[in-house]
């Protein structure tokens, strides 16, 4: 059968050589759940007809489903006939597929970050493992945001979508795979509290304004051996493996502190976080800043964001 845009009337037949036929390879795990649910409503001819199916168009003419999946399960599970509505995209290349499929992500069903991040072969195109890739997404988007978290409602609009935060990641990866080559001598659940967002988003700006001092405190933390009393990797070392952080804002707050220690020279053995504590770590353009002036360095970066992507488009 020849896949053609417009409405389309799909059988369980059609739906299964859909599947066979134009699957993405990089499809996410089916859930039986979503796709009981969406039978469900079919077997009662409550399911809208006309329902989006899409699918890539490659130079080849292959035409690759990347939004449908799991109606075209469910077509199958009610054996029932259903109208959809079929739309093509042209795309360049297997990566610009990938980027269709996680695109669509922002706006269909939610899909976990992982799963983007697998389809979009950052990992790999990096030379990262998908963990360390995944808390980059998130910590570059804290870094846009000002070195601070803020909530879904607050965040700039364009940091809000996978090709936004992946745009603000850009020209982080290189300070990335520093940060990950640096925590190669950590032990599995030491490394998990590092590569936490908050966390990272802190090693990233330090590693990039302030690499000679940040190289030996981020190794040094992750090899978590030989680090004597008072030195402040070993209290920051402690304090994360004992403290479950309720708020991403305490993670970026503690590690600016404790890298702030060690940036400065001091002695300590116990990292007290206090309630209005600033995430303004020595040695970066963010160093001095209070906590009410957070918010206009999240603007000014919004601006910079802004500028170069108009920049960007203009040299295109």
């Amino acid at each position: 059968m020849f896949i053609t845009e417009g409405r389309l009337l799909v059988s369980p037949a059609t739906a299964q050589m859909i599947i066979d036929q134009h699957g993405y390879a990089a499809q996410r795990t089916l859930s039986r759940q979503h796709v009981e649910k969406l039978a469900s409503l079919m077997r009662a001819g409550e399911f809208l007809a006309g329902s989006q199916f899409t699918f890539g168009l490659l130079p080849d003419g292959r035409r690759i489903l990347v939004n449908g999946y799991h109606r075209a399960h469910a077509i199958i599970s009610a054996e029932t006939t259903v109208e959809v509505v079929v739309t093509i995209i042209p795309v360049a290349n297997e990566t610009e597929l990938n980027g269709l499929y996680y695109r669509l992500d922002s706006v269909q069903r939610t899909r976990s970050t992982q799963t983007i991040i697998l389809a979009s072969g950052l990992a790999e195109e990096h030379g990262v493992s998908p963990s360390v890739a995944t808390a980059a997404y998130h910590a570059c988007s804290i870094i846009a945001n000002g070195l601070t978290y803020l909530s879904a409602g607050n965040e700039m609009p364009h940091l809000t979508t996978p090709d936004g935060r992946f745009k603000a990641a850009l020209d982080w990866w290189p300070t990335i795979r520093v940060y990950s080559d640096a925590l190669l001598p950590a032990l599995p659940a030491l490394k998990r509290r590092l590569i936490n967002p908050s966390v990272m988003a802190v090693a990233l700006v330090t590693l990039r304004y302030c690499p000679e001092k940040a190289i030996p405190f981020w190794s040094g933390i992750a090899a978590n051996s030989g680090l004597e009393r008072g030195d402040a990797r070993l209290a920051y070392v402690t304090r994360i493996q004992t403290y479950t952080f309720k708020k991403p804002l305490e993670a970026l707050a503690i590690s600016a502190l404790a890298w702030n220690h060690y940036h400065a020279g001091t002695r300590i053995t116990y990292l007290r976080l206090a309630d209005n504590a600033r995430i303004a770590p020595n040695g970066t353009p963010y160093a001095n800043r209070s906590a009410a002036q957070a918010r206009a360095h999240t603007e000014a970066a919004h601006d910079w964001l802004i500028s170069r992507e108009i920049a960007r488009d203009a040299d295109a």
